[in-house]
């Protein structure tokens, strides 16, 4: 008797602590937010053009080690990968590009596309301009004293990367990236045809601009390039604010993506391109929602949160004919040395979010390839593109003026010694404050 009774309250103990498992495990795995489970499924098929990540390097030859994270990607469902390659100017005044040891050597550059296309993978080739003399400047503010010897310095550079594109299969070529003061400003629309129109010669594949999504009238800039007729896709960079919530529901979330999707269906219909987010992403942090492009702040594991955005944008996002993908922030080259609540969903629970939608509908890509063999570095460097010298000094960030309020519409550039200084995103930390392990994604 007394052993049955032994029994019995043996198997409430087990039964009570399956049911704290049950209960509580879930708020622990995901970030202390409890949602009673991560979602990971796809409620329909996603057959966007485009469905991948973008890949950063920040090394000359780190794309050389690539195969097993591309291998990854591709596993994950991915049918595309966007490749950022940085150069580099001197300031926000010089009109130089120029490469510099955290550039990707157009030999790792080509391998990786090969690889990805070994891997059934598209490509999209994505150059970055970044300033060398304050690396928290961003090149939305770049406004090069000669723009003329800007623009021919930018068009042999971008027409560099379109020979590569040409002759390795990408599909796709972005012909700039958030740079907000030169492509805005009605004075270098012409600039910019021309350069596309070079671009073309070279590259037969398709081609967009990756415009950033907004945030106040200047940082608006997808709705103000007056040249997307020129162009094959509507690019945006798409870190659209969903909410003043640091708890927000997929339906809160959805809610505000039907908001933004309106405006953005009025633009579309406008230029009759179709619509691709050449970036967007969501860290795993309290407060992602709210500031998808918020880099810098060091809030709270909130696992949740960051399955939340992508179920939302990928449901908000599945079944729109005029829509033709996104391409995330970012597919880590180093997922063990991530810092804990930095954008890559790998060995995160939104992976298994991603991964649903990404293999829902659609052909998934061959994963299981022989990979192509691992690249010995040349000790030679591939050659530089020599640019046009400014005219002119250039200019120092001592001399800089006060930061201009930005206006609807920029006006023409009037030519100066001093660089315009950069205005501050909404939200940023000062900039005399150090944020040296997110130092490469500020350099997106």
């Amino acid at each position: 008797m007394k052993l049955r009774h032994q029994r019995h309250g043996l198997q409430v103990v087990v039964y009570v602590a399956l049911l704290v498992v049950i209960t509580v495990a879930p708020f622990t795995m995901f970030g202390g937010r409890y949602t009673g489970m991560a979602t990971a499924h796809a409620a329909t098929n996603l057959n966007w053009e485009y469905k991948g990540f973008n890949i950063a390097a920040y090394n000359q030859d780190e794309l050389l080690q690539s195969g097993p994270i591309l291998q990854q990607l591709a596993a994950a469902g991915a049918n595309s990968v966007t490749f950022a390659v940085t150069w580099y100017t001197d300031s926000t005044a010089s009109s130089q590009i120029y490469r510099r040891s955290a550039t990707a050597s157009d030999d790792s550059l080509i391998w990786a596309i090969d690889q990805a296309r070994t891997l059934g993978l598209k490509v999209i080739i994505k150059p970055h301009i970044d300033i060398e003399s304050d690396s928290r400047s961003w090149r939305a503010n770049i406004n090069p004293t000669d723009v003329n010897a800007w623009f021919t310095n930018y068009t042999t550079w971008m027409a560099h990367f379109a020979d590569i594109a040409k002759d390795h299969g990408a599909s796709v070529l972005v012909v700039g990236s958030e740079l907000i003061t030169m492509s805005t400003n009605k004075a270098n629309e012409s600039h910019w045809r021309a350069m596309i129109a070079e671009v073309r010669k070279h590259f037969d594949g398709k081609l967009t601009y990756s415009a950033n999504w907004g945030g106040n009238d200047f940082y608006e800039e997808w709705s103000k390039i007056p040249f997307w007729d020129a162009l094959d896709y509507l690019g945006i960079s798409a870190y659209f604010q969903l909410t003043n919530s640091y708890n927000p529901s997929v339906t809160e979330l959805k809610a505000s993506w039907g908001n933004w999707k309106q405006k953005l269906y009025t633009f579309q219909q406008r230029w009759n391109r179709p619509m691709l987010f050449t970036e967007v992403g969501y860290r795993n942090m309290d407060g992602a929602a709210n500031s998808p492009f918020d880099w810098w702040s060091n809030n709270q594991i909130d696992n949740q949160e960051q399955v939340d955005c992508y179920e939302a944008l990928f449901s908000s996002w599945a079944n729109v004919a005029w829509f033709a993908g996104s391409q995330f922030w970012h597919w880590s080259l180093h997922p063990p040395s991530d810092p804990p609540t930095d954008y890559p969903v790998q060995n995160k629970p939104a992976y298994q979010t991603v991964k649903a939608w990404f293999t829902a509908g659609g052909q998934t890509p061959n994963t299981t390839p022989t990979l192509l063999p691992t690249v010995t570095p040349s000790a030679t460097p591939p050659p530089t593109i020599t640019p046009t010298p400014t005219n002119g000094p250039v200019p120092t960030p001592d001399t800089a003026a006060p930061s201009p309020t930005p206006s609807a519409e920029p006006a023409t550039p009037v030519p100066t010694d001093a660089p315009l200084p950069a205005p501050v995103p909404p939200g940023m930390p000062p900039l005399d404050q150090t944020y040296e392990v997110y130092l490469p994604l500020m350099n997106r």
